[in-house]
């Protein structure tokens, strides 16, 4: 998993309209990437959706950009960004990001994931799987790692995110 000081992947990346993007786009801003393990899950919409105010309400040094990233495709991916809209309103929605197989293959590990250390092994009802890492990075406008938060609770992150950029003075 990335760590504080690190660059951050400037992987390319679609998000839910069609269009490609990377993190190279959004130098000289705040992104808060938070990794979301399925679309449209009880657990990620309330992980999406108490983070997505927070680019809308900051005051002041640079602007946030919030990135959910999650498996899936533009389609699944559209339809939650229409859920989290409908809750949070238009204003607030973050960018929803597929994070399509990094070989193309459709089991394969998601790119985003592999290139921040956002996948890995997890267990459920005793067996062990790779998956995606409930995690979130802030990146500086230099595109370095500012902090991570590698084991996120869906309910409560934003409150955390908000009080690590308070306490920085971000």
């Amino acid at each position: 998993m990335l760590a504080p000081g690190d660059a951050a992947p400037t992987t390319p990346f679609i998000d839910h309209t069609g269009a490609t993007r990377s993190l190279r786009d959004m130098l000289g801003k705040l992104v808060l990437l938070t990794f979301y393990v399925k679309p449209s899950t009880p657990m990620c919409t309330t992980q999406v959706c108490e983070l997505a105010p927070l680019a809308s309400s900051r005051r002041k040094g640079p602007g946030l950009v919030v990135l959910a990233v999650g498996p899936g495709t533009a389609k699944t991916h559209a339809k939650f960004a229409q859920a989290v809209a409908a809750e949070t309103g238009a204003n607030a929605l973050p960018l929803m990001v597929v994070d399509v197989p990094a070989s193309g293959e459709a089991d394969a590990p998601p790119a985003l994931a592999l290139a921040f250390g956002a996948w890995g092994a997890k267990q459920m009802y005793g067996k062990t799987y790779m998956g995606v890492l409930r995690s979130s990075f802030l990146i500086g406008p230099d595109g370095k790692v500012l902090h991570v938060w590698p084991k996120v609770s869906a309910a409560g992150h934003a409150a955390e995110v908000r009080a690590w950029l308070e306490a920085h003075g971000l």
